[in-house]
């Protein structure tokens, strides 16, 4: 082998970079299965604990602080779940999410760092509550489903 003052593979600073952004968006995709479309990074995981009401993949449920009932005609719904997002993104995604499943809706507020979103579908309600602060801990989404008196208007 000849040296001429030249590295053996030839590269440029051009092309390095070029393989290392490469490199870089291959991780981001095989370490998180997917990138997701919207600006929110919140993915809906394919099968959640209620089949109507989607859940951020980076979310899981808390078993023993949750609990659910029907009787095939009426359901409640207390279910916990503790994970990693961003107040505002979480609450993007179920404003995103719920219509996906048919729940329209009906109010949304923020008190005292605790934002509140109501929806409603056919003859029940679903409360959405979300605490916390993904950025230094853990965040937090209850989510909440009775039968409404008199059906649900839309």
């Amino acid at each position: 082998m000849k040296k001429s003052g030249k590295s053996f593979l030839n590269l440029n600073s051009t092309t390095i970079s070029a393989a290392v952004v490469g490199l870089s968006m291959l991780a981001v995709v095989a370490v998180g299965g997917c990138v997701p479309s919207s600006g929110t990074g919140l993915v809906a995981k394919s099968r959640s604990s209620v089949a109507d009401v989607p859940t951020p993949t980076t979310f899981a449920l808390e078993e023993m602080r949750s609990r659910s009932w029907t009787d095939g005609t009426l359901r409640f719904v207390d279910h916990l779940y503790k994970g990693d997002g961003e107040k505002a993104f979480v609450i993007e995604f179920f404003e995103k999410q719920m219509p996906m499943n048919r729940w329209s809706q009906t109010t949304k507020q923020l008190v005292q760092g605790r934002a509140t979103i109501d929806f409603v579908k056919d003859k029940e309600k679903c409360r959405i509550t979300v605490y916390g602060d993904g950025s230094w801990g853990s965040t937090y989404i209850e989510v909440a489903i009775w039968p409404s008196r008199g059906g649900a208007k839309k």
